[in-house]
């Protein structure tokens, strides 16, 4: 084979190349262009359900979080659906024919208690519909992605402060100053005095 012939056939097979890498960089600016990344959950079917793009939203280690995921009901008949994590576990009812999204702005709100992995890592989970049982690791996040923000569990208030308050002031004043005045002023002049004129 000639060197010319050896350099024409690296030629057409970087031109052959040049339309599927077009294609690859078309396809990935598109995806680029969602709002919502419907990749970066996972996805897995158990018994009769097709359960897609399930994540945690949370801040850290120990902190609450909120689980995100579209269950997929194709039977005719009403699925049920468990997911243990964290030792707590999550139940739902899937409708026939039909599908429900779990997450806060959706048909249904689920909520982790506490997390065992943080953001960037994977949470240990079991999913478990009728007779079917699987074992998964579920992706955590946090607010530095903005789309998934919005989904970060929000604190609840605890007043503790002012019921602490009223109970330690008033009844510790009431307690300690009049009865002490009372018991240590007035019998200890009348006492003094009645052991004064009796000396006399």
């Amino acid at each position: 084979m000639s060197r010319l012939t050896r350099v024409l056939q690296a030629a057409t097979a970087a031109l052959l190349l040049i339309p599927a890498a077009g294609c690859s960089a078309l396809i990935n600016e598109q995806a680029t262009t969602n709002e919502y990344a419907g990749g970066d959950g996972i996805s897995l079917d158990v018994g009769e359900l097709e359960l897609r793009n399930i994540m945690l939203v949370g801040k850290e280690v120990g902190s609450p979080a909120n689980l995100l995921l579209v269950a997929v009901n194709d039977s005719s008949i009403e699925q049920s659906l468990s997911i243990e994590i964290s030792g707590q576990d999550l139940s739902f009812d899937v409708p026939a024919e039909s599908q429900l999204e779990v997450n806060p702005d959706a048909d249904e709100e689920a909520q982790v208690d506490q997390l065992e992995a943080g953001p960037g890592a994977l949470q240990d989970a079991s999913f478990t519909s009728g007779s079917d049982t699987k074992d998964e690791r579920i992706p955590v996040f946090n607010g530095a992605l903005s789309q998934y923000a919005p989904y970060l569990p929000t604190a609840s208030p605890t007043p503790t402060e002012e019921p602490t308050t009223e109970a330690s002031d008033e009844p510790t004043s009431a307690s300690t100053d009049e009865p002490t005045s009372g018991a240590s002023d007035e019998p200890t002049d009348e006492s003094s005095a009645e052991a004064t004129s009796g000396s006399h």
